[in-house]
């Protein structure tokens, strides 16, 4: 997968009906091409009778989306056929093109009835940015950006610009808030922290970026074991990791979208900018450490079950009433009992003993 430097926000479909005239139904031809009195006015001023079609038709199209258009007659000729016939009382118009000028002059006209304004960039991109930098504070994604963009425009009476600087707008607020957060992160990381969060990067020695991407599948004593042994690996940094992202001030929204990055472009991490690399995997390892505790706790409760059931059955058949997968959770439990009660205090009524009866109750049955 090749990393894009465009920012990718909307699909070139989304673009192309965004910057496109709608297609109307008769009702909505009807709707939107009927002039109030304050709109027959300005279009009465219009002395060619093309351009008071071409007005009106512009005047539409800005009621249902507030975008600059630039189309030809051949995309507007239905809409242009309809208004020459039912609205300005004539006959069908030839075929013809004003000049970008004359586009200019329509488009001042139909700004001015409905209260808008054109975009322009000295005037309103400072106030979007900080606008835009709050926002992304709260949630960084590129998609829920772009509709903040629209929101604000529509709020503020101001036409939708260009995709392109729509684009620059959302890019420079993400790497902004970014620089902001990575700055901040320098000095709230620790010399320790840091190096191990450089050899997962690096994949160096001990706990790999591949090792922290997997993961249990299943409830095998293998599978919990593997998991076992990567929890072990970050287990000193936990607290050290908990400490430096609740600093970041991060929203809830935002740190699932840096960890998301780190499964997004997996090894291809290593060739973003160090801070940037600490930051998505300080984010990742918040919810892997909290998906580690989830998967062990529900493997564990799974073999206390499967090890209660075997000791009612024994009482049953006379059996030792020890699953074959108990040695490996008896060692276990005793090793791991701290954090697994934590994680499984929640869950502990829907088991009918104790946490530790299964473990002492096969250790008398053993006897």
């Amino acid at each position: 997968m090749a990393i894009k430097n465009e920012l990718s926000i909307l699909t070139k479909a989304e673009q192309t009906d965004l910057y496109s005239p709608p297609i109307l139904a008769i009702e909505e031809q009807r709707l939107y091409f009927t002039l109030n009195d304050h709109e027959l006015t300005e279009c009465k001023s219009i002395r060619q009778r093309p351009h008071r079609c071409y007005f009106i038709a512009l005047l539409g199209y800005f009621k249902t989306k507030p975008v600059i258009l630039d189309v030809t007659f051949s995309k507007m000729m239905d809409d242009l056929t309809y208004i020459a016939i039912n609205i300005s009382g004539g006959k069908k118009l030839r075929p013809f093109t004003p000049s970008q000028k004359q586009k200019e002059r329509l488009y001042i006209k139909v700004m001015k009835i409905l209260g808008y304004q054109k975009w322009d960039e000295n005037l309103h991109s400072t106030p979007l940015m900080n606008h835009l930098v709050n926002i992304g504070n709260a949630w960084l994604e590129p998609r829920y950006l772009f509709d903040a963009v629209i929101e604000y425009l529509a709020a503020h009476k101001i036409a939708i610009p260009k995709h392109t600087v729509l684009q620059r707008l959302i890019s420079r607020t993400i790497q902004q808030v970014r620089k902001e957060l990575t700055s901040k992160l320098r000095t709230q990381l620790s010399p320790d922290l840091k190096a191990f969060l450089d050899t997962v990067i690096d994949d160096n020695s001990g706990l790999s970026l591949s090792q922290l991407r997997g993961g249990a599948k299943s409830v095998t004593p293998a599978e919990l074991k593997k998991e076992l042994t990567v929890y072990h690996l970050f287990q000193r940094y936990i607290s050290q990791i908990d400490n430096t992202v609740v600093s970041l001030q991060l929203s809830a929204k935002n740190q699932q979208h840096f960890a998301e990055m780190v499964d997004y472009y997996g090894s291809k991490l290593k060739r973003f900018k160090r801070p940037q690399q600490h930051l998505w995997l300080l984010c990742f390892l918040t919810q892997r450490i909290q998906q580690s505790l989830e998967r062990m706790a529900d493997g564990f409760i799974y073999h206390i079950r499967k090890q209660q059931d075997a000791s009612n059955h024994s009482k049953t058949s006379g059996g030792s009433g020890i699953s074959s997968a108990w040695p490996f959770f008896a060692f276990s439990l005793v090793k791991y009992q701290t954090f697994l009660s934590k994680s499984i205090s929640s869950q502990r009524s829907a088991i009918n003993s104790p946490f530790l009866t299964p473990r002492t109750n096969s250790s008398a049955t053993a006897k």
